[in-house]
């Protein structure tokens, strides 16, 4: 009774030693008893979770490093284009050696962005990432953010407009929260269609503040609302899928949050929901929360 009873506990424990060390090779299709209904079987299917978790990290790996080669591939070719020009004497005229020199320098501050967007997510994801705790001025930091992003819009004729009454100035980092601001309004310019609207509003009250980004874009289903804020993710396939996932991660770095929703313009809403210590006490008022 002792050899059986022994026997049923050790086999099953070697198989998944060895499924262990086969998944440490690199090697994911580990076959596991997981209809067993003891402990055992318990352990084999907490390991064929995380097995096919890892799996799907592996995927998500190549994926990002597939989409950040193109990334980096692309201004890196125009800049290289635009250099090879101007040393071979190609553009004999000063408004076109001009607009060589405009789109090297907007290249590589895309570069820039696409380096930096790396760098903070991984700071982030790694909890070694400061916050500065500076007065902010919430009414300039929006109207930064929506004259920043008016360029990009009005190129495709998309209304985008900031609705907010008196914000007050508070305590925090209005770096990170003008990059989380400006990610989500970039994403609404980059989904919403051309003639369409966008929103940006806000509201302060009992030490929270909310910023709202509403769009007329397609929408974001409900299956997908949580996968949106992965990184690396993107549902066209183009970039990098660093926007939003950095939008969150600083978010909750600084005790806040970021959800979805649906939009009355038929489109997305993105609600950010930060802490703020109030550096003088105002009157605060705004259209939409």
């Amino acid at each position: 009774l002792a050899l059986v009873l022994g026997l049923r506990l050790v086999l099953p424990l070697r198989r998944l030693a060895a499924a262990a060390r086969a998944v440490a090779r690199g090697d994911d299709d580990v076959p596991l008893d997981t209809t067993r209904v003891d402990e055992i079987g318990m352990v084999n299917r907490a390991f064929s979770d995380m097995t096919m978790r890892l799996t799907e990290a592996r995927d998500t790996e190549r994926l990002f490093l597939m989409r950040v080669s193109h990334e980096l591939r692309t201004p890196l070719t125009a800049i290289r284009g635009q250099v090879d020009a101007l040393a071979d004497g190609i553009f004999d005229d000063e408004g076109s050696r001009q607009r060589a020199y405009e789109a090297i320098t907007a290249e590589s501050l895309r570069l820039n962005r696409l380096v930096g967007d790396l760098l903070d997510l991984a700071r982030l994801q790694a909890k070694r990432f400061g916050l500065e705790a500076d007065e902010v001025d919430l009414n300039v930091l929006l109207e930064q953010v929506v004259t920043g992003q008016g360029s990009a819009a009005r190129e495709r004729e998309i209304a985008i407009g900031l609705q907010s009454g008196v914000l007050p100035v508070v305590i925090g980092d209005g770096d990170r929260i003008l990059q989380i601001v400006s990610n989500l309004v970039r994403n609404a310019v980059r989904w919403t269609p051309d003639g369409g609207t966008i929103t940006v509003s806000a509201l302060a009250e009992a030490g929270r503040v909310w910023i709202t980004v509403d769009d007329s874009g397609p929408g974001i289903p409900l299956e997908k609302r949580a996968t949106i804020f992965r990184a690396f993710y993107t549902e066209d396939g183009t970039g990098t899928g660093l926007g939003l996932a950095i939008a969150r991660e600083l978010s909750s770095a600084m005790g806040g949050s970021v959800a979805v929703g649906d939009s009355p313009h038929g489109g997305a809403r993105f609600v950010v929901e930060l802490p703020c210590i109030r550096a003088r006490s105002e009157s605060v008022s705004a259209t939409t929360r």
